[in-house]
């Protein structure tokens, strides 16, 4: 295993161990899903919370459809198989570059810390992100993104390339990036020490963001942390204009 995956595995799992997918799970039934919906997930490293929602969905009467993607393919043995209406897409995708067509038609674009949160801060590739959202989505379709507050973001930072050179995470009691809310509202400026008082203008084109504590699961130190964001396609537009 290559240096770089090394540290997106063992991070990517310190992550999904301490946070859980009831957020997902409760994300999804937010936007009132038809039966066979189906969700593209942008970003989705080994796509271990994709198919727990999955499980969850056709456990419970749906026909869900989920692809997973992402700009650097996890390892086989790393990520979950593709089976069924799960679907764990081959080919690298980068989320300012063409939209493959088996996207086409989505209900639901997931984007946890991923082609939002690495685009924001650059005009042109943001602009091109949410040109290719709108592009795959449905009339009525929407984006999630993570929405929780992380503190001290540069002195974190600082931490991560420690853990990262020691090539060991410890146990996660917070999290330890910007969310990609916050990177929307902050355009990339990941140095801040501590956050200012912000402006609400990208908050408020959002029509669901939860409260800390609504995805909460035993044994899982971020989930009372996790904070969700819904915004429909329509609002994408404006997004555009001050992203």
């Amino acid at each position: 295993m290559n240096k770089r995956m090394y540290e997106v595995s063992n991070w990517y799992m310190q992550n999904y161990k301490a946070t859980g997918s009831k957020w997902l799970i409760d994300a999804i039934i937010k936007t009132n899903p038809k039966k066979d919906f189906k969700l593209v997930s942008i970003g989705a490293n080994a796509g271990y919370y994709e198919k727990d929602a999955y499980d969850y969905f056709t456990n419970h009467g749906y026909s869900p459809t989920i692809i997973c993607s992402d700009g650097q393919i996890a390892l086989r043995e790393e990520r979950v198989q593709t089976k069924d209406g799960f679907i764990y897409y081959e080919i690298p995708v980068i989320s300012n570059e063409i939209m493959p067509d088996i996207f086409k038609g989505a209900d639901i674009i997931l984007d946890f810390r991923a082609g939002l949160w690495y685009t924001s801060g650059k005009k042109k590739a943001i602009d091109r992100t949410l040109i290719n959202y709108m592009s795959v989505l449905n009339t009525e379709g929407v984006v999630i993104i993570d929405a929780y507050h992380c503190n001290h973001i540069f002195l974190t930072a600082l931490g991560n390339s420690l853990y990262r050179a020691i090539k060991r995470f410890p146990e996660l009691t917070q999290y330890r990036e910007q969310s990609t809310l916050e990177k929307l509202q902050y355009k990339g400026l990941w140095y801040r020490i501590e956050y200012p008082t912000y402006s609400t203008e990208v908050e408020d084109l959002f029509s669901y963001i939860s409260n800390e504590g609504d995805h909460k699961e035993p044994n899982k130190a971020l989930s009372d942390k996790m904070k969700i964001a819904i915004i429909n396609k329509e609002d994408l537009e404006k997004l555009r204009q001050i992203a």
